[in-house]
């Protein structure tokens, strides 16, 4: 309202620089709106600061902590008008960037490896495995085996190496979470409207989100913990189940029988089921 002010006392002012004015004031009253709906405990706080951009900067890390992140750069004040939150929720995703897959370093290393067991597309392949030769001997990666979204489900449903499906989907970006499924590269999806129900559901959907990485998160964790001797675990998990799934009979009612965490995957040192 300070520039508001300011600009107010350069008269007369134009046409088009009133409307201008109008406008902002609009785009505050709608701001003041928001604050009042969903962060009515903090509201005499965000509104305390007389500059725009340490009200949002507020705002932001307020709604952050109580509902899901939004732009990061609206944390820093870098807003130059209200409009860019009262037009929509500017959500802030978390789905893996395209980079990513062309710049390995930025993942960890027990990610790394989990990547490495994924059929993935074939140039992606040698960049992929000399960051995993860094990490463990390059014997053990040429007898990895390499598993589909599919295989991974169903082979490792119910075990304590569910976090390579879990990855899997994060990787090909069909968890099913919003927050997972887009990155900010994404120029598709629609601007969301500031809505309690819209609200509601993208926080179900942050939370729910959260649990799901940590599961191969966690995994990528315990492979760290001893990198080469719980990589060659998880690898001979994986085969003993393919060999066991090739020469299982079908019984009589047609069900396969799964394994489950009761296995020897379920005595995995550093994970529970």
């Amino acid at each position: 309202m300070t520039e508001l002010v300011r600009k107010l006392l350069c008269w007369p002012p134009s046409v088009s620089r009133l409307i201008g004015m109008l406008g902002s004031c609009e785009d505050f009253a709608r701001f003041v709106e928001i604050v009042d709906r969903y962060l009515p405990e903090h509201r005499a706080l965000i509104l305390s600061y007389s500059a725009m951009e340490d009200q949002v900067a507020n705002f932001a890390v307020e709604f952050k902590e109580k509902y899901f992140p939004l732009y990061r750069s609206l944390e820093d004040g870098m807003v130059e008008e209200y409009e860019q939150i009262t037009m929509g929720i500017p959500v802030e995703v978390h789905g893996l960037p395209y980079n990513a897959y062309h710049e390995l370093d930025w993942f960890r290393p027990g990610i790394l490896l989990l990547t490495s067991l994924l059929d993935i597309e074939k140039e992606g392949q040698i960049p992929l495995i000399e960051e995993c030769k860094k990490h463990v001997p390059v014997e053990l990666l040429k007898n990895r085996p390499m598993l589909s979204i599919q295989s991974a489900e169903d082979l490792l449903a119910d075990t304590a190496y569910k976090g390579l499906i879990h990855w899997a989907r994060i990787w090909d970006h069909s968890t099913g979470f919003y927050f997972l499924d887009c990155n900010n590269e994404d120029t598709g999806y629609e601007q969301i409207e500031w809505d309690t129900e819209n609200v509601a559901a993208l926080k179900r959907d942050w939370d729910q989100s959260l649990i799901y990485e940590n599961v191969a998160y966690e995994l990528g964790v315990w492979i760290e913990e001893d990198i080469e001797a719980h990589f060659k675990e998880m690898i001979d998990f994986i085969k003993e189940a393919q060999n066991e799934k090739r020469t299982d009979p079908v019984p009589v009612d047609g069900a396969r029988r799964v394994r489950g965490a009761g296995g020897s995957a379920g005595d995995s040192p550093g994970l529970s089921s």
